[in-house]
């Protein structure tokens, strides 16, 4: 604890005494210095927020790719399941009150689907968003992997991502969904704060 200064002081001085008593184990001061410092986060994380294990259980992913989104978009097609997702959609479609759990065979899991109800609460970095773009859309909700697509209109396995789609989907990496035990202008309501700080309002039937 204490100042940066501080710190670096005393990592500076064991580095330099580590080195003398241990010249074999590694042979310069910036080498235990660096593992220093790296033990040193990996016992914060460890104990600390429970960064490590979130980390540990499901590694960061960057920017995807567009083309990269299609694809796996497109994969849900090709599923042997066919039959039984036509079956699913039109009982979804007749007025059944659940998500669809299904498996997908092969790539990224298919979680969940069906129709969701969407309010842009924040935008990144914890933004408000402007009280223009908050209104309620419907989309047809599918939950791929750690991707939450939102396509207008209900799914059908033909049709491709378009570009409005690619812009409403969600990454759901090291996000967190909770009931918006507070809201109450809506039933069934909760709330999915996204890694960017990003906060929605889904109701889900």
């Amino acid at each position: 604890m204490g100042e940066t200064q501080e710190r670096e002081r005393v990592l500076s001085h064991f580095s330099r005494r580590y080195l003398h008593c241990n010249p074999i184990l590694i042979h310069t001061e910036d080498g235990v210095h660096t593992l220093t410092c790296a033990l040193m986060l990996l016992n914060t994380d460890l104990h600390g927020h429970a960064l490590y294990n979130s980390i540990k259980n499901e590694k960061l992913q960057w920017t995807i790719d567009e083309e990269e989104m299609r694809k796996s978009f497109s994969e849900l097609g090709d599923t042997n399941q066919a039959d039984s997702t036509s079956k699913h959609m039109k009982s979804m479609a007749s007025g059944e009150k659940h998500l669809v759990t299904m498996a997908q065979p092969s790539g990224a899991l298919l979680y969940k689907n069906g129709f969701l109800v969407r309010k842009v609460h924040a935008d990144s970095d914890g933004k408000r968003t402007p009280r223009g773009k908050r209104g309620w859309k419907t989309f047809y909700g599918i939950l791929k992997g750690l991707i939450l697509y939102l396509q207008k209109g209900e799914y059908r396995p033909d049709k491709q991502l378009s570009d409005e789609d690619l812009k409403n989907a969600v990454s759901i990496h090291h996000s967190l969904a909770m009931r918006a035990a507070d809201y109450s202008k809506r039933p069934n309501v909760f709330y999915l704060r996204t890694a960017d700080w990003r906060v929605y309002l889904f109701q889900a039937p």
